[in-house]
């Protein structure tokens, strides 16, 4: 009985499990040589000021790739992709999407370049004025890959739309393998190198998507010519603020460790999170992202978007506690070998593993939210997960203050991951409430 259903279950939803293993490979790919790249870092800077340089040079790429991975443009422009039927007429809001944003975006990065020593010092408030200033000079630079970076969330949306979904997934592999080739060869300092090879990653990764959606090819009109749509604006705002608080979460954890363990806890922190971000990718983007373009078609009954709510909502519970029951149990061994090996003491070891040891317990709530989010944002109950999350952003930073008085350098990673529960049992709320007591639209 057990088995038939099983493989019924299976058997129709083929596609998506298709679709998803096409994505873990993709993205797998890109993990993998994030965490080499990481490890590189680790290996070379150890965990010291340069390493925390480093972190903060990565945070705003890092911070776009999430934003785009995840979310706010593909979540807002899919639907829309889907409703044009015309090829030429799809090229050309693409094209146009892809003007407007770049736009924004050039004069967003015009302000962040002059408030950069600010952001710097709110993004480790450990750091020592002499720190702070070589850790500005980077990081004025880096805010101008921004506009490169947001135009691959566009294509990206465009190729979902389309059920493509591999090149989409390599895109953190083109933006990683730059990186690493970067510190690997060139013959400049290893910050430069850094630099040097943000910017490469995030024009790479941006042509590999171009290249393969060939727009070339259909005619090109009126592209600037733009017509003002008042529901796709706002539904944007509500996924790009949520999104962006979900990204904060990790980057608000390393500048308070910073500032309640000190210069290093910053690098310590990141190192230990990143060993969860790994199996997240997995537990809960792929079928985020696989089933999203799926819930989303203004053609899906009402009893196949619960059915698909449902089944993979408990899927994606069911690996994600058994992950995480794995990864702590073998979180000695999983820590030293990732990180044991160049400038990495055996004190920084056992930092990061005891973060990662409260961290990874956090995994089981952020990957059944990721995908919660996803079918909440499919409907358009977008201003949901953006209450959910503002509410427990204004509640951990105090949350994390009380709980150094007693848990000290641990209090960040214990907090964290308290109020990822609790942002999990709002989401569960809000989604149940939405699949039986409201009317689902269209």
């Amino acid at each position: 009985m057990v088995p038939s259903i099983i493989g019924n279950f299976f058997k129709l939803n083929k596609d998506i499990f298709l679709s998803s293993f096409i994505v873990t490979f993709g993205l797998l790919l890109g993990r993998l040589f994030g965490f080499l790249r990481e490890v590189l870092i680790a290996s070379k800077f150890g965990i010291s000021l340069e390493s925390d340089i480093a972190t903060i040079l990565l945070t705003i790429p890092d911070f776009l790739v999430g934003l785009i991975a995840g979310g706010a443009l593909s979540a807002v422009l899919i639907p829309e992709f889907q409703k044009i039927e015309n090829m030429r007429l799809k090229i050309n809001f693409l094209i146009k999407s892809s003007i407007f944003l770049i736009l924004a975006l050039t004069l967003i990065c015009f302000f962040l370049d002059i408030f950069s020593l600010n952001l710097v010092f709110a993004l480790a408030p450990g750091l020592e004025i002499k720190s702070l200033i070589i850790a500005n000079k980077y990081f004025s630079l880096i805010v101008w890959s921004v506009p490169i970076s947001a135009l691959v969330g566009i294509t990206t949306a465009y190729l979902h739309s389309k059920n493509k979904f591999f090149i989409a997934s390599m895109s953190n592999f083109f933006f990683n393998i730059s990186i690493i080739s970067c510190l690997l060869f060139l013959n400049v300092s290893l910050l430069n190198a850094l630099l040097i090879g943000i910017f490469l990653g995030a024009f790479t990764r941006l042509i590999s998507q171009i290249i393969f959606i060939k727009f070339w090819k259909y005619q090109l009109n009126s592209l600037f010519k733009f017509s003002y749509n008042r529901d796709i604006f706002l539904n944007y705002l509500k996924v790009f603020s949520s999104n962006i608080i979900i990204l904060i979460f990790p980057i608000i954890s390393r500048a308070l460790s910073s500032k309640i363990g000190g210069e290093v806890y910053l690098a310590a922190y990141h190192f230990a999170y990143k060993l969860v971000e790994f199996p997240l990718v997995f537990t809960g983007s792929v079928f985020a992202l696989v089933i999203y373009p799926k819930l989303s078609n203004f053609k899906i009954s009402i009893a196949e978007f619960r059915s698909k709510t449902i089944s993979f909502g408990f899927l994606t519970l069911i690996i994600s506690f058994v992950l995480s029951l794995f990864l702590y149990f073998v979180s000695k061994q999983y820590v030293e070998i990732v990180y044991n090996r160049g400038q990495m003491d055996h004190n920084s070891i056992n930092t990061i593993l005891l973060l990662f040891k409260f961290l990874i317990f956090s995994l089981p709530f952020q990957s059944i939210s990721l995908f919660l989010i996803a079918v909440l944002n499919a409907k358009k109950e977008t201003q949901l997960p953006l209450y959910i999350n503002s509410i427990s952003l204004i509640i951990f930073i105090p949350f994390v203050l009380y709980m150094a008085e007693y848990y000290e350098t641990i209090s960040v990673a214990l907090s964290f991951t308290v109020i990822q529960s609790f942002i999990f049992l709002l989401l569960v709320i809000s989604t149940l409430k939405l699949l039986y007591f409201n009317k689902i639209k269209d």
